[in-house]
């Protein structure tokens, strides 16, 4: 793909041969303003890639100081993006494995002992691209607020908490007006027990997210933070606020799909949830990790219903329409596999 995208914009600086700057010789200098533009363009459409490229190749043509400071500021924002959205994408895959395979509630010892070891080893390579992607992005760009709010969360998850604390508190210092530290601080609370604390910070989080995939998930936290399937008044207020926002979105549907998945109860209960999340599908996604967390949570549904083939069917639609295969999707596709076998 990197291949294809040089190709592309040396093809860019080819055809532009002859265009060239102003009072400049026909023939002799290469169209910089040209390659800057269709690299500023590539960046604010979040082909990350694409921008690092151009940029690239205008700090190797030795353009005029003002280009190149261009060049290298552009640069650095497009690294920046692009690992934060991997690390981004690599924490949700791991969470993921944690909640299908990790150690649950209720389990014997030996058994707890064993789950733990198994998702160290599957998920630790997730976690070495979790932490190459921040080093990367912060080498890039270190006041970058959504990677150092992703570095407070690796501390968080791995159990050091004061370090987490001064990451998330460092956030709102060099943002003060970005969701990062409100929602770290919320996240840092909630693992901690001060739940009255992390429902405030959450609210002061949402109220910071102006892109609409953050605000999302600022009503995302607020409704996990306020769940409880005895009282669902608490949570029901932020769902239908984000049904309300985002209602040609399928993230509010594909929430509520699984917070009906969560509540567990009868097998009418479960299946109840089940219209939700088709209906979900049938949406664009504001996050595509929103879309993967259900096809992941519908699957395992069917699988436990007894449905084997409409789970595989799901996955592999899912597939084919450009979703990515993640190590939990390949985890519930062998677990469907040796059930049908068994069958």
């Amino acid at each position: 793909m990197r291949n294809f995208l040089l190709f592309t914009l040396c093809a860019v600086v080819l055809f532009g041969m002859t265009a060239c700057s102003e009072g400049a010789v026909a023939g002799n200098k290469v169209d910089v303003g040209r390659i800057l533009e269709a690299a500023d363009q590539a960046l604010a459409d979040g082909r990350y890639d694409e921008a690092e490229l151009g940029y690239r190749l205008v700090l190797s043509l030795g353009a005029v100081e003002e280009h190149l400071t261009r060049a290298r500021k552009g640069q650095s924002s497009a690294v920046a993006e692009r690992c934060y959205r991997e690390a981004y994408r690599n924490l949700e895959e791991e969470q993921a494995l944690a909640i299908l395979m990790g150690p649950q509630p209720g389990m014997p010892k030996e058994q707890l002992a064993r789950s733990q070891l198994g998702l160290d080893v599957i998920s630790s390579p997730l976690q070495l691209a979790v932490q190459s992607a921040l080093n990367e992005g912060l080498a890039a760009e270190p006041l970058h607020p959504g990677l150092n709010y992703l570095l407070g969360l690796t501390y968080a998850r791995n159990g050091a908490l004061e370090m987490a604390e001064n990451q998330f508190t460092y956030c709102g210092e060099i943002a003060p007006e970005h969701w990062a530290g409100p929602r770290g601080m919320a996240q840092l609370h909630s693992q901690t027990g001060r739940m009255a604390e992390a429902m405030a910070e959450a609210e002061l989080a949402l109220s910071r997210s102006l892109d609409p995939e953050d605000r999302m998930t600022a009503y995302e936290m607020l409704i996990q933070l306020s769940y409880n399937p005895a009282n669902p008044g608490a949570y029901q207020g932020y769902l239908a606020e984000a049904k309300e926002a985002f209602a040609g979105y399928g993230d509010p549907l594909a929430l509520e799909a699984v917070l009906t998945f969560m509540a567990g109860g009868t097998k009418a209960d479960l299946e109840a949830g089940l219209p939700l999340a088709e209906a979900a599908l049938d949406k664009p996604f504001l996050s595509e990790g929103n879309r993967t967390s259900l096809v992941q949570n519908l699957a395992v549904l069917y699988a436990q219903l007894g449905r084997l083939d409409d789970a595989q069917r799901l996955i592999e639609e899912y597939l084919r329409g450009g979703g990515r295969l993640t190590l939990a999707l390949t985890q519930i596709l062998s677990q469907v596999a040796m059930m049908k076998t068994a069958q």
